[in-house]
């Protein structure tokens, strides 16, 4: 706080006081404070991509029978 700030204060603090009858009472009251627990549970939704799109190809004799999982589908994490 700069020295004009405080005089500026210096100089309103009466006004201010005698405007609003500094001489009425106040009440204040305390409390102890208290601790508890708070649990935090965040609920996400997205997709997740490869970064290298993999493509099925059959690299001995056979074929594909069943795609399960596709772009876009969901999926449980282990």
């Amino acid at each position: 706080m700069t020295s004009l700030q405080k005089n500026i204060i210096s100089m309103i603090l009466p006004f201010a006081l005698w405007a609003f009858d500094a001489n009425s009472q106040i009440v204040v009251s305390s409390t102890f404070p208290s601790t508890q627990e708070i649990n935090e549970e965040e609920n996400l939704m997205g997709l997740i991509y490869s970064k290298s799109s993999p493509s099925l190809a059959v690299e001995v004799s056979g074929r594909v029978v069943k795609i399960i999982a596709d772009v876009g589908d969901e999926g449980k994490s282990w």
